[in-house]
């Protein structure tokens, strides 16, 4: 990944975990999927991106 998208990925964390802690013990199952959701989403973003660049080089 990127480094953009680890920071998003990080901040994305940071954020979660503060609400989780401010809502109670219920909202961090809904923060660690969506924090799941966000990883996998960055991590297809910047492969698909890592693949477009590849193949614009051989061109």
């Amino acid at each position: 990944m990127s480094a953009k998208s680890y920071f998003l990925a990080a901040l994305g964390q940071l954020v979660l975990s503060a609400v989780a802690r401010i809502e109670g013990a219920s909202v961090t199952a809904w923060a660690i999927l969506a924090l799941a959701i966000l990883s996998v989403i960055f991590g297809w973003h910047a492969f698909f991106l890592s693949v477009r660049t590849t193949d614009n080089k051989e061109q």
